[in-house]
Order: C-alpha cells, then structure tokens, then sequence
C-alpha cells in the first residue's frame, strides 16, 4: 500500500515559501505607499492655499503673438479664473493622479506615462 500524500503542505515546499514572501511584500508596500502618501486637502485648506498663492509673484514671460492670442481664447473660457485658482487645479490634477494611479493596472499606467513623456511633453513643452 502506498503512503498517503498529507493534506497539509510541507514546510519545506519553496512555492508555499515564494508565495509567503511575495504576499508579504506586498503588503509591506501597500502600507508604505499609504503611509508616504500626503494626505488630502480639505475645501478650506484649499481656499487657504489659493489665497496664498495670490501672494506668490513670478516673473511675465514674454510670449509669442499666437500664444498670447492661444491664452487670452483660454482665459475667456475660465471666467474667474485667476493664477491661484489655476495652480489649485493642477494640484488636484496631480493628487487626482497619485489617485487614478493606484486603482490603474500598472501596464496600463506604464503605458499611461510613456503616452505623456512621448506626446504631451514634446507637445506642451513640459
């Protein structure tokens, strides 16, 4: 009679080991990524953040006739919109991002970034 296999796995058995190690790895980065994460903007932090970059002065570029005419089109479409409230957006853009990111499969938020690095930086000249 032959011996019957064990229902347990064995201590041993370095498939049980790899599986162990990579399940706990990645929760070990999960929690990381969470952690390093900054933590959202409440509506009156960002009202608070606006009013201080109103203060911030950089200084005027000097831009080409049809940029000049491209921004004033943009401008007109953004009645209200003031420097401050422009760089709010972008940094909800950005945290909006580190969002959309996370819940994206990774090959497809690779692709994502080599769809940006190849398209809108050369076409914004970011």
């Amino acid at each position: 009679m032959a011996p019957r296999a064990s229902a347990r796995p064995l201590l041993n058995d370095p498939q049980r080991h790899h599986a162990d190690f990579i399940q706990r790895f990645t929760q070990q980065e999960s929690e990381r990524r969470i952690a390093k994460r900054p933590k959202a903007l409440t509506a009156v932090q960002h009202a608070a953040l606006r009013e201080q970059l109103k203060e911030v002065h950089f200084l005027k570029p000097d831009y080409a006739d049809n940029t000049k005419i491209n921004i004033a089109g943009m401008l007109r479409k953004w009645k209200g919109a003031d420097r401050a409230m422009a760089m709010d957006f972008l940094l909800h853009l950005c945290t909006s991002w580190e969002y959309f990111r996370r819940y994206m499969d990774r090959n497809d938020s690779r692709e994502v970034l080599k769809w940006h690095d190849a398209t809108l930086v050369p076409r914004f000249d970011l």
